[in-house]
């Protein structure tokens, strides 16, 4: 579908910088994809406004 789409994949902070300035650096447009772990909880508790939890 997009023919010569430049993707870097990321799975730590490092690499995440890393990959974003090689990215950023190239005419897009580019995709840059972030491994996590799907087991690991987001910090929702400080976006949400107490007595709402």
């Amino acid at each position: 579908m997009f023919d010569g789409l430049v993707v870097a994949r990321a799975s730590d902070a490092a690499s995440v910088r890393a990959a974003a300035t090689e990215l950023l650096s190239q005419s897009g447009p580019n995709c840059l994809v972030v491994d996590v772990d799907p087991d690991e909880i987001p910090p929702f508790a400080p976006l949400i406004p107490k007595g709402q939890s």
